[in-house]
C-alpha cells in the first residue's frame, strides 16, 4: 500500500531523514530507499509517496518515489 507524506528533515551528511505523515506523525527513511536520481538529495517539503516496512520493530518508509499534486487524494 502506498502512503503520501512531505519531507520534514533529511541529513546529507548521515542520509537519513523524516517525513510527515499528516495526523500519523514522522517516519523514517535512509537516502538508499528514494527511487529516482540517488545524487539528488531530497529537500524538506517534498512530497512523496512511498511504502511502509517494520525493520527491527520501527517503521520506515521504503520505496520512495515523488508524487505529483494529481497523487495526493490517491
Amino acid at each position: 500500500m502506498r502512503h503520501f507524506g512531505t519531507v520534514k528533515s533529511f541529513d546529507a551528511t548521515t542520509g537519513h531523514g523524516s517525513i510527515q505523515r499528516g495526523r500519523e506523525g514522522l517516519i523514517g527513511f535512509q537516502k538508499g530507499a528514494v527511487i529516482w536520481h540517488r545524487s539528488v538529495d531530497p529537500i524538506s517539503g517534498q512530497r512523496f509517496s512511498y511504502e511502509v516496512t517494520i525493520s527491527e520493530g520501527e517503521a520506515r518508509a521504503v520505496k520512495l518515489r515523488k508524487a505529483f499534486e494529481r497523487d495526493w487524494n490517491a
